[in-house]
């Protein structure tokens, strides 16, 4: 009797690596410190109400160093999930499958993002307490003007191509945006662009 044989074919996957520009400041709201002392808190058994006393600030300078994303060189950065979600949120809207995306596309590197702007200023805006009661509150937030990033993209040549991988960051940049205060959430920060690839 005749053994069939199966022939599996070499993964084409290449990597490019795509220099972002930011169209609009980039607005951040990481974890603070009172915010990460609650979950863990929440999580040991510890902290019984949402009424447990934090951390305070006593400027809004020293609030919002905590909303930083910063990696173990201190650089400021972005979460890579943010940029990852904000393609899979595009590719959704224009009717892609979500989970080819994922199978074929892959952001690589740590899990932040080093991030470089030429200027950071204190965002000042109105909001609301989380609870019942959503009191009106005055919420201090880092933002970052002119900035870029760079961000090494592993991909499935077989599956998407190079052109059709920078439309995809491009609408993502455009239409969902990232961080805080971004396209998606009504908002117009984190908006960004592709603005060249970079050789290895």
């Amino acid at each position: 009797m005749a053994t069939e044989t199966i022939v599996i074919k070499k993964p084409n996957y290449k990597i490019i690596n795509l220099k972002v520009n930011g169209l609009t400041p980039l607005l951040m709201n990481g974890w603070t410190e009172e915010s990460m002392e609650s979950i863990r808190g929440y999580d040991t058994g510890k902290v019984k109400t949402a009424k447990q006393k934090g951390i305070k600030y006593t400027k809004p300078e020293e609030e919002i160093k905590e909303k930083i994303h910063r990696n173990d060189k201190k650089e400021v950065c972005m979460t890579r999930d943010a940029f990852y979600g904000a393609i899979l949120d595009t590719a959704v809207n224009e009717g892609l499958n979500k989970s080819d995306i994922k199978r074929n596309v892959s952001i690589l590197g740590e899990d932040l993002v080093p991030i470089k702007y030429k200027k950071q200023v204190l965002n000042e805006s109105m909001g609301r307490k989380s609870g019942a009661s959503r009191t009106p509150t005055v919420i201090f937030r880092p933002e970052f003007r002119d900035w870029s990033c760079v961000l090494s993209i592993r991909f499935n040549a077989d599956k998407i191509t190079p052109e059709d991988l920078v439309n995809l960051f491009n609408l993502a940049g455009l239409s969902t945006g990232i961080g805080s205060w971004r396209k998606q959430c009504s908002g117009m920060f984190g908006q960004f662009e592709v603005s060249g690839i970079l050789k290895k």
